[in-house]
Formats: structure tokens, C-alpha cells, sequence
């Protein structure tokens, strides 16, 4: 991705998630929070301090808007932490100096990179709410929920033509 996309995604996706999110939300238990699309697609080329700094950013200006303050930053960071390990399980490289490109990924491959990391980042944010069994429960409907309005994202803007 080049750096104009994530800055437009950067300021795009608190407002989609406070028009859309909020709308397309089954209260209380079903959340539609496409914006964790932006942790997974942040160039893996970048410096690990700058996409730190980004990501947590990120995460902060959620926090702002979308309460409770400092599960979005948390829990964007654990997705953050776990992207390149999972990439590299969904797409093993020949070499080690490789880096992964989410946005070359199919379809299928982006389904197996994006969702168990959508589940994480939900079940991660429930739990720093409320520790119940209920939480537990309906995160992955949730994360089910979410993954579909992250796949259309994907498919239609950040996908490139030339992906397989």
C-alpha cells in the first residue's frame, strides 16, 4: 500500500465506523467494527517504529471517539504484533527477507489472515470490557460480522487487480 492510502483509511475509517458502525450494529451483542482492516493492511516495508507509532495513533484517535479509552489502542496493537507471524503461516515466503504484501492476497488467502485476527482484536476489546461468558459468546458473531464489511473494503479498495 502506498502512504496516501493509509493516510485516506487513517482518516476514513472513524467515520465510516460512527456512520455505518453504529447503524449496522445488532444491539447490544452483534458489533459491525470494520476499522480493524486498517492494522491489517499498514505496510509491512515501513519501519516496525513507524508502523508502531501509526497503528497506536490509530488506535488512540478511536479511543477519542469510541469509548472505552484504551481498548481500541490495546487491542489494534495485539492485531498489530500478530500480522506478520500470521501472513507468513497464511503465505509462507521463500526467503526470510521477504515481506508480505496483504494487498496481493486472494480472497481466500486474505479470509484466512483477516478473520482469526478480527477474532482476536474483537475478543481482545470484549474482555477489556466485561469478562463474561456472554462476551465470549457473541465475539466471534461479531467478528463474523465485522470480517464481512472488511472483506467488501478489501475487495473493492485496497485489493490490487494483479493479486491472484
Amino acid at each position: 500500500m502506498k502512504t496516501y492510502q493509509v493516510v485516506l483509511l487513517f482518516v476514513a475509517l472513524p467515520i465510516v465506523q460512527y456512520f455505518a458502525g453504529m447503524s449496522l450494529a445488532i444491539q447490544p451483542w452483534v458489533r459491525f467494527e470494520p476499522y480493524v482492516i486498517f492494522w491489517l493492511v499498514m505496510p509491512f516495508t515501513w519501519a516496525a517504529e513507524l508502523s508502531l507509532i501509526v497503528g497506536l495513533a490509530f488506535g488512540l484517535v478511536l479511543d477519542v471517539f469510541f469509548p472505552p479509552y484504551g481498548a481500541h489502542a490495546f487491542s489494534g496493537l495485539w492485531v498489530w504484533a500478530l500480522r506478520g507471524f500470521w501472513a507468513r503461516i497464511v503465505r509462507p515466503f521463500q526467503s526470510p527477507d521477504e515481506v508480505p504484501h496483504p494487498e496481493t492476497f486472494s480472497l481466500g488467502e486474505w479470509t484466512l489472515y483477516a478473520f482469526p485476527l478480527c477474532l482476536v482484536y474483537l475478543l481482545s476489546y470484549s474482555l477489556l470490557q466485561a469478562v463474561s461468558w456472554k462476551a465470549i459468546l457473541w465475539t466471534p458473531l461479531s467478528a463474523s460480522y465485522s470480517f464481512l464489511g472488511i472483506l467488501v473494503i478489501f475487495a473493492i479498495f485496497i485489493r490490487r487487480s494483479d493479486a491472484k
